[in-house]
Parts: structure tokens; sequence; C-alpha cells
């Protein structure tokens, strides 16, 4: 600190003030910083310090809707469990729309990397609740994103086992169910399932349902479903698999009883859409 050479000429009661002059060397060094701290590892490990500590992350989503819906969204997520949270968290700037008043239906285009759906719709829903489509069409996103989106991490996780094991389950669930009840043929055993379906609730089976029959090739269903029947059969069968994940996910965001129906035909399918999230953010 010399007067005249790094310091201005200072007297009593002088109001002056200091200020550093930023050498190129000194910015460059804070500019590596700064990078350091928002590649890929510090980002994921920042947001998932937010999400344990209930802090819900929304780049995507804020940018296309509006605040009412976003706020509403957030307290939907927050109530989810700690891997949902996590996985949100960690997938929220990508999570895009590319058009919120879209008047067909709803869906998420891969090569297009975004969501298209009529937000006001799925707000006002009677038979779902609110902002359902929009997260079931996030979980696609979330599935696709988590193979950078060349796949679908439904599809490739262990060799395809998530569609795998869902067949599997619901051929022992009818074998069982017909054993149980002694029934000879296998349509009179579809129809007693489809009529259990029908049994749940609209909110309650809405995912069970449209699986159901996406695994059975339309044998066995409920209330819902694609009626687009030729759309399991596409991509080499692979949209069970990715329906089965989207499913799951949204209904552990938003509805803990669907979650008990999921269980209780495809339990240990569910398990490996648990596994596919754990790898992510462990």
């Amino acid at each position: 600190f010399e007067v005249g050479t790094n310091a201005p000429p200072m007297h009593p009661r002088c109001r002056c003030t200091i200020s550093a002059v930023v050498g190129k060397k000194w910015r460059a060094t804070v500019d590596r910083q700064q990078a350091a701290l928002l590649d890929t590892a510090n980002l994921a490990k920042i947001r998932k310090i937010a999400a344990l500590s209930g802090n819900i992350l929304t780049g995507g989503i804020s940018q296309a809707l509006p605040t009412e819906c976003v706020e509403a969204i957030v307290e939907q997520v927050k109530a989810a469990p700690e891997n949902i949270r996590i996985l949100w968290n960690m997938a929220q700037a990508d999570m895009k729309i590319l058009d919120s008043n879209y008047q067909g239906t709803a869906h998420y285009l891969q090569e297009e990397k975004g969501i298209k759906l009529n937000i006001v719709a799925d707000t006002n829903a009677i038979d779902q609740k609110p902002y359902r489509t929009l997260i079931h069409e996030i979980g696609h996103l979330i599935d696709n994103w988590l193979e950078n989106y060349s796949s679908y991490r439904s599809v490739n996780f262990q060799n395809g086992a998530l569609a795998a094991t869902l067949k599997t389950e619901a051929e022992h669930y009818v074998k069982a169910k017909q054993d149980s009840l002694q029934i000879k043929n296998f349509d009179e055993t579809y129809n007693v399932i489809s009529k259990e379906l029908m049994t749940m609730s609209a909110l309650n089976q809405r995912e069970v349902s449209d699986l159901w029959q996406g695994i059975s090739d339309g044998k066995i269903h409920g209330r819902y479903g694609h009626s687009d029947r030729d759309y399991w059969t596409r991509e080499n069968g692979d949209n069970i698999a990715k329906e089965a994940f989207a499913h799951m996910f949204c209904a552990t965001i938003q509805n803990p009883d669907a979650v008990i129906q999921i269980k209780k035909y495809f339990p240990k399918s569910y398990k490996i859409f648990e596994r596919m999230i754990e790898e992510v953010y462990k």
C-alpha cells in the first residue's frame, strides 16, 4: 500500500474507496474454477443435494408453463420418494416442452427431445390427477435422456429385463388365476382379469390397464389403453418397456395407490424400475 503508487492520496476523513484491478491471469483462474464447479459430476451432486433437502428444480418446465402450474407440479414431486426427486432434479434442465397448447394427442418426440400437450386439458381432466399426462410424458423423456437420447434405458437395461419380466409376471398371474378358479380355457381367464381391472377406480387402474393391454396383446384390458393396437408391436415391441417406465414414474410421483396395483401384478418389474433409477444417482 503506497500512496501515489497503488493507492490514492489519503487524508483524515477522506471518503475515497479503493477497488482492485483484476488482472487477466487472476480472472482466468476464477473462470477455470467456475467451469469446474459446473462440470457434469458436480452438477449432479448439487442437484442431488437440492432434492434431498426438498428443493425441486424446474429449469425446463418453468420456461414453458405458467407459474401456478409449475408450483403445483413441484408440490407433487416434493411428495415423491427420494429416488424420484433426485432423478427429477438431475434431468430437470432437459425437460423441454415444445408446445403447451397442442390440440392433438399428447406425446414425447425423441427427434426433438421434447413434449407436446395441452396443459389446460391436463390440468382439468376429470378422470386423472392434474398434470398426469405431463408427468407421464416426462417419464418418456427421462427414459430417453438416460441413454443420451440415442435409445431408452427401459429397453436396454440388463438386456431387456423390464419387458421380459413384465411378460413372465403376467403369464404367472394368468396361470395362477386360472388354477385358483379352476377355469378350463384362457379366454375366460382373460375376461376375469379384465373385470378385475374394471372394478378399480379410474385413478388407480389407468397404469395397470394400459400395461395389461400391451402385454396380453389386447386380450386383457380395463377402461384405459392405447386405441392404436399396433402401437404395442411397433419398435420391435419396445413400447411395452417404455410405457412401463413412464407409468411407474408417473404413479410413483402422483398416486401411491396406483403403485400398489402395479406391485400387485408386476412386483419384480417395479423393482427393476427402481434399480434403473438407483444406478443413475449412486
